[in-house]
């Protein structure tokens, strides 16, 4: 059943990538960052739901970055190529830090540098263009942009892309 579910998962994935861009997102949603109450149901039994299986979190370090903290339950994995940051306009910030991962052969993406556990993404704020930033009612600076990731239960499920839009309030 296994191997039946992620091939028809990948498939679907792969699909996607062929539509028309307004067509795959209609297929991607924009979570809001943490579960809640309300958090969907898991798509297939005995796998968390996305917002579970990688809680994201953003904080500003030591007023010098940005930085996104994944942390996953043992038997969960990023991919180190899936993380992307893009601001509103289309633009990528690119130039972040991420610590070395785990090299794992995975059965649809062959070699892959993955992480375990948690994720510390650092976003130094002097690599954010400075029209980047905007402003709060209450006049202090923020960034806007959005994440994408993907990740896989190890052996089990792998999630399909996911983007989350987030806004930091910098101090």
């Amino acid at each position: 059943m296994r191997g039946g579910l992620c091939g028809v998962l990948s498939l679907a994935f792969l699909l996607s990538l062929s539509l028309p861009p307004s067509a795959a997102a209609q297929l991607q949603t924009a979570p809001t960052l943490g579960a809640g109450q309300n958090a969907p149901a898991p798509l297939v039994p005995g796998i968390l739901p996305v917002e579970q299986a990688f809680a994201l979190s953003a904080f500003v370090e030591a007023d010098t970055s940005i930085t996104l903290r994944w942390e996953m339950p043992e038997g969960y994995y990023l991919y180190r190529k899936s993380l992307r940051l893009e601001l509103p306009d289309g633009g990528a910030l690119d130039d972040f830090d991420v610590p070395q991962g785990t090299l794992l052969n995975d059965e649809y993406f062959g070699d892959s540098e993955v992480y375990f556990t948690q994720l510390l993404l650092r976003l130094p704020l002097g690599a954010v263009p400075d029209n980047a930033y905007g402003n709060t009612a209450q006049g202090a600076r923020q960034l806007e942009f959005t994440v994408y990731y993907q990740g896989c239960a190890q052996g089990q499920y792998c999630y399909p892309p996911r983007q989350t839009p987030l806004v930091v309030e910098l101090p």
